[in-house]
């Protein structure tokens, strides 16, 4: 993928969170998403069509950015952090999605504002620190460690969980997976630098 490429998709799952969160409260409170609402008798959709369709459009909008080349170093380390927090930011729940496929739409929409609800920082700080350890990595740096990341995120599940002890359970079963993924951007990670050493690589080599 070009650095376009990886932008727009990025970019669009980052908005799909903000659009999930909306379409969360509305559901919570029975309002609607949007003032003219596509959805008959309802005012929100239902999570699961919004994870779907936001995966679904950033794959349809990093095609355009194939055809756009790398210049330079412009937006080099952009365009590995931006996807980075856009995944993170949605990838728990996709994953969550899974465990309501025999259930009614409804249920996991509950699920989805209960999240919102215990877990909320969790997910931000989560997010964030993957969005750093991109960072850090392209740029060349020593990048936040991924068993910092996952303890880190548990602990901030902790914060209800000092009262309500499923969610940090949750979060910790829900890491397991995704650990494999946060290891491997140090091989993404290397193919970034690979693009910055490149140009220098060939004005060495040109007569």
């Amino acid at each position: 993928m070009t650095r376009a490429s990886r932008l727009a998709f990025g970019a669009v799952m980052i908005g799909g969170a903000f659009v999930l969160t909306k379409n969360t409260y509305a559901f919570a409170h029975n309002e609607r998403v949007f003032d003219a609402s596509w959805v008959p008798d309802r005012g929100y959709w239902h999570a699961w069509q919004v994870i779907v369709g936001t995966w679904a459009a950033a794959i349809v909008a990093s095609v355009p950015g194939l055809l756009i080349r790398d210049r330079g170093d412009r937006f080099r380390i952009a365009s590995y952090m931006v996807p980075a927090i856009g995944v993170a930011l949605l990838l728990p729940l996709t994953i969550h999605m899974a465990f309501f496929v025999k259930k009614e739409a409804a249920a996991f929409d509950d699920w989805v504002e209960y999240s919102g609800i215990f877990v909320a920082l969790a997910h931000i700080a989560f997010a964030a620190m993957v969005g750093s350890r991109a960072r850090a990595i392209v740029a060349g740096e020593d990048p936040i460690q991924v068993h910092t990341i996952y303890g880190v995120t548990v602990a901030m599940a902790c914060v209800p969980g000092l009262i309500v002890v499923l969610p940090p359970l949750i979060c910790a079963a829900t890491g397991i997976p995704i650990l494999p993924l946060l290891y491997l951007m140090e091989r993404w990670g290397k193919r970034a630098r690979d693009e910055a050493l490149m140009p220098m690589a060939v004005a060495r080599i040109a007569p």
